[in-house]
């Protein structure tokens, strides 16, 4: 909503990624040639795929990106026709469900979605009470990190019965 309305009407660019993050490293783990990461008090610019230090506010943001793609359009063309990839999650990418570790077959991560994006006081000091390390997701969810199978296992009958959704294909989730 911040860019010009020439930049939203462009045809869109092959070859220069651009994504913006809330925070959590989803986008940026994308390596987006151009982009930002949300910093508290700005966006951190993010220039081939590594984030600048150069912390600007949205409205500036904007102009950057605008600026990046006009020297995209206007590079000389190669073989491929030119677009831009605006990176947003697809609902089977997400991270929902048994998440297997790569590096260690024993471990999982566990994705939990929420049907209405809320989480109830009481619901909250019982996940504080878990031993665990916790990410809220940009998505209204959950990422419960590095468990023991036995332990996700525990986790799934203990909050699915209460609003959680481990089921990335289940009608609850809305994105």
């Amino acid at each position: 909503q911040h860019t010009s309305a020439e930049t939203d009407s462009r045809a869109l660019l092959p070859g220069l990624l651009v994504g913006i993050d809330g925070g959590a490293g989803d986008v940026v783990a994308q390596r987006p040639a151009l982009g930002a990461i949300w910093r508290g008090q700005g966006y951190e610019v993010i220039e081939d795929a590594a984030p600048t230090g150069n912390v600007v506010a949205i409205d500036e943001l904007a102009a950057l990106i605008e600026a990046a793609i006009a020297r995209e359009a206007s590079a000389p063309e190669t073989d491929s026709a030119k677009t831009v990839e605006l990176i947003t999650p697809e609902a089977e990418h997400l991270p929902i469900g048994w998440l297997p570790d790569k590096d260690d077959p024993a471990r999982v991560s566990l994705g939990a979605g929420l049907a209405d994006g809320l989480l109830s006081a009481e619901i909250a000091a019982l996940l504080g009470r878990l031993e665990v390390d916790i990410s809220i997701t940009p998505w209204r969810g959950l990422l419960f990190h590095d468990l023991p199978e036995g332990d996700a296992e525990v986790i799934v009958k203990v909050l699915a019965p209460r609003g959680f959704i481990f089921d990335i294909n289940s009608p609850e989730l809305s994105f």
